[in-house]
């Protein structure tokens, strides 16, 4: 007889589509994130529905989804542009990790070459493209560029051989080929 009324119990809440979960019957109203009302978080997982926020739909909030993610720092950029601490952070604002590291930053600068130096004690090629990576202007002008006193010649797209590349570099001269032009 037992076994009967198994069966019968699951081919009616398979018949009916509804679950059947031991929960208690106190009234704690939550918010699921289907945006229905549960008279209880036991209700709502009940249902394969996750928690939105406690208290009833109707309340006035602007709450984020209740997230637990790692204390871990592995950035990655995420599907809307911004750099999260790790992946789940990411999910959890609802974005896909699209590749690990940092978002690079997108600057639309002109071209023109007007040279700065930067609080950082590097040279930009503008005012725009410097303050596009959050660095401070000291002056116009290059610089005072560091370069090695090696002779490995290089030869820079604009024609030039320089000795080596680090001096390229502080003239912003990329590098077409090793040895003279």
């Amino acid at each position: 007889m037992k076994y009967f009324a198994v069966v019968f119990l699951a081919f009616f809440a398979s018949a009916y589509g509804r679950n059947y979960c031991n929960c208690p019957r106190n009234y704690d109203p939550v918010c699921g994130n289907d945006n229905n009302q549960y008279s209880n978080e036991c209700e709502m997982e009940c249902k394969g529905v996750l928690l939105k926020h406690r208290g009833p739909c109707d309340s006035p909030r602007d709450v984020a989804p209740v997230c637990f993610c790692p204390f871990i720092y592995s950035p990655v950029c995420g599907s809307d542009g911004k750099t999260y601490s790790n992946g789940c952070e990411a999910e959890c604002a609802g974005a896909k990790a699209v590749t690990t590291g940092e978002c690079p930053k997108v600057c639309n600068c002109f071209k023109d070459y007007d040279p700065k130096c930067g609080t950082d004690g590097r040279t930009y090629a503008n005012t725009c493209e410097a303050q596009c990576q959050g660095v401070g202007i000291i002056h116009s002008g290059r610089c005072n560029c560091l370069t090695t006193l090696d002779l490995n010649p290089v030869c820079s797209y604009n024609g030039r051989t320089y000795d080596n590349p680090s001096q390229a570099a502080c003239e912003f001269a990329p590098i077409r080929k090793l040895g003279h032009c």
